[in-house]
């Protein structure tokens, strides 16, 4: 929301307007066509008088019309002979009133209901036994552009309704830092000299929609906009490990300012440093890895508390182990054997190929909203959710093949894909209400596998099984599917194919919270249920040597002794995880978080 304020004096009359944008980001307005500016100039009996005004489209011309437009007011005070008016062709409302009351100060109101919010207006008029106040350099807004102009200051004019100057007047300004009040606010007193003049008065904020307001003691205020000043061009630089340097361009003579920090655990500012106008640029040293931090340059008037803003810039930035790979990544696989990272971004329709540090990404456009990933020995599959087909990634050369699936599967969305290469057979998960179908990938033929509704997440053990989620009779079950011999074998409820991970030699399977022997009998050997998860199902990892399962939920990382069957835990923050991988040394983790980063998370364990 953007507030506009416009201040106009007419005829010793005050009115203030605010303009409130639609929540839908469009930016229809009311226009004053004809301002009540003879109000309080009316004698009590005299009536018919007009009030109107036009709303306009984002673009400030095109009317809108049959907008049912509503003024209102004090009905002490104003009488409206309709209240509530359509507008007409041109997007005009006229209004006819009655003023009851002169002695009064006024509020008038004008609204609308369009897209699902009020588009409002208010006008603020004074009694005429009030002062007024005019900005000495008649000017609405108090300009800081350039900085070292002597008119760089206000200073206003009090005086009574025919601008006759009034001395001896106490004024208070108001510094209001943030439409909405946020950043609190500041008072200073002043008097006005005896040709109804005060001193001058000086500001800085690097805080938008910031007002000074202006009052006399008999209630007559004004506001002046204050254009905001701040630092630009706040830039970062990775240096060594654990560092990091943050450059900006130079700040307004005589005034200082103060490096904040904070980061994406305890979101807190913390002071670095308090540094003069001169200096240009600062060094962070002893980093996390893996830790997201913000940094705010605030600026200091006189090296003091009292000429502190609370004005702030920041920049996001990350440190070391992480990666930003774009909104909507829907699915991550780590390469250990070419320590590569494949991820799909299903806002560009591309596969992303990227080392651990991002130093080299490549981008693979595949189009077709890429969903899930299946990794071979040499081959990376994709499922494309809304190109009614896959994809197929030579990952030596990196060239692109497509098996167009349209025909068999209909509108269906591919959620899903998974490969036995023994077999050379893809299967793959259709729709959300989902069905499962087999395409040869020698023959291009498909047909459907699985008719009732299964689970949108498939996955195989390397050798000639795919398993899978079914709902039977008003319950999942799980479902092992094997292509050797074309049978299927279902299993309780217990297991649920979703966030499933296998161990290195398959002996192990760890689904939803639980971790069961791959049996076939899914013998199960610890629930995690009570653990918490943003998603209410937590990614599992297991160790190269199958010794350790390694867990991560919103407030920690637990390991998972698979001989002791004893349970360590390390509490931290991990909002929005939705994949991992261990490193073969342990060293690390991988991590896709918040659909659109990797991170290397060091292991706390070792």
């Amino acid at each position: 929301m953007r507030f506009f304020l416009i201040y106009t004096f007419l005829f010793g009359l005050f009115f203030s307007c605010k303009e409130a944008s639609l929540i839908d980001g469009s930016k229809t307005g009311f226009k004053w066509i004809d301002e009540p500016n003879a109000i309080y100039y009316l004698d009590r009996d005299q009536s018919n008088n007009t009030f109107i005004v036009q709303i306009l489209a984002e673009d400030n011309i095109t009317p809108i019309k049959n907008a049912t437009i509503t003024f209102g007011g004090d009905p002490s005070i104003i009488m409206f002979n309709n209240p509530v008016i359509s507008s007409d062709n041109n997007g005009l409302a006229v209004a006819e009133f009655t003023v009851l009351d002169t002695t009064s100060s006024l509020t008038l109101s004008v609204s609308t209901p369009l897209n699902n919010a009020v588009l409002s207006k208010t006008i603020e008029v004074l009694s005429s036994s009030k002062s007024i106040i005019l900005p000495r350099y008649n000017a609405s807004t108090y300009a800081k552009e350039q900085y070292n102009q002597t008119n760089d200051v206000l200073s206003v004019f009090v005086g009574d309704k025919y601008k006759n100057p009034s001395a001896n007047i106490e004024v208070k300004y108001e510094v209001i830092e943030g439409d909405a009040m946020l950043r609190g606010q500041k008072t200073i007193t002043t008097f006005t000299n005896r040709d109804g003049y005060t001193d001058a008065f000086q500001y800085f904020t690097g805080v938008e929609r910031s007002i000074i307001r202006a009052s006399t003691i008999d209630g007559n205020s004004t506001d002046f906009e204050i254009n905001s000043i701040h630092p630009i061009s706040l830039t970062s630089v990775s240096l060594e490990k654990g560092e990091m340097k943050l450059e900006w361009e130079n700040i307004p003579e005589g005034v200082n300012f103060e490096i904040l920090r904070r980061n994406d655990i305890d979101y807190t500012y913390d002071t670095l440093r308090f540094e003069g106008e001169s200096t240009t640029e600062f060094i962070d040293e002893n980093l996390n890895n893996g830790v997201k931090y913000a940094y705010r340059l605030d600026l200091v008037l006189g090296g003091g508390e009292e000429g502190r803003l609370e004005g702030e810039l920041t920049e996001e930035i990350r440190y070391g182990n992480y990666i930003y790979l774009g909104y909507r990544i829907t699915d991550m696989i780590y390469d250990d054997t070419r320590n590569l990272i494949y991820a799909c971004n299903g806002n560009t329709h591309e596969v992303i190929i990227t080392d651990l540090d991002g130093d080299e990404i490549k981008y693979l456009y595949v189009g077709g909203a890429p969903n899930r990933l299946m990794l071979t020995e040499n081959k990376l599959y994709v499922a494309l959710k809304t190109g009614g087909a896959i994809a197929i990634i030579d990952l030596e050369t990196y060239a692109i093949d497509k098996i167009d699936v349209y025909e068999d599967v209909g509108d269906y969305e591919i959620m899903d894909i998974e490969v036995l290469p023994k077999h050379n057979m893809a299967y793959l998960v259709c729709g959300e209400r989902s069905k499962l179908f087999k395409l040869d990938l020698n023959t291009k033929e498909v047909s459907e596998l699985y008719n009732p509704r299964t689970s949108t997440e498939i996955i195989s053990d390397n050798t000639d099984r795919i398993y899978f989620s079914a709902w039977i009779d008003g319950k999942y079950y799980t479902v092992v599917y094997n292509e050797e011999d074309k049978t299927y074998t279902q299993y309780g409820e217990r297991v649920s194919i979703s966030s499933v991970c296998f161990s290195p030699s398959y002996q192990y399977i760890y689904s939803t919270s639980l971790l069961s022997k791959n049996n076939l009998g899914l013998e199960e050997i610890q629930s995690f249920g009570e653990m918490e998860s943003i998603y209410s199902k937590f990614p599992g990892a297991f160790s190269d040597d199958e010794n350790y399962l390694y867990l991560i939920e919103r407030r920690s990382i637990n390991r998972f002794n698979l001989n002791t069957l004893q349970l360590e835990q390390h509490e931290d923050r991990y909002y929005g995880v939705q994949k991992m991988y261990v490193l073969k040394d342990q060293s690390e983790f991988i991590v896709l978080m918040n659909n659109a980063e990797i991170h290397r998370i060091k292991n706390p364990f070792l």
